[in-house]
């Protein structure tokens, strides 16, 4: 399947299930997720979220077509 498809379609799931959201900037004519975890603002809840958001939504087949 096409890797911006999956990028899209994670970029709604994270905004709609956990909150999350994630820039979709194009790079070689593809897009890709993007976020700064180094900000002084993220902590362990933060980047425990994204994990989860990540595991959740492979573990669901949400990239896959619908």
């Amino acid at each position: 399947q096409d890797s911006n498809e999956i990028n899209s379609r994670f970029n709604e799931y994270a905004i709609k299930e956990h909150n999350l959201f994630f820039s979709l900037p194009t790079y070689n004519n593809r897009l890709w997720q993007r976020t700064i975890l180094l900000n002084p603002f993220i902590d362990e809840s933060i980047l425990q979220k994204v994990s989860n958001a990540i595991t959740q939504f492979t573990n669901q087949n949400k990239y896959k077509k619908r």
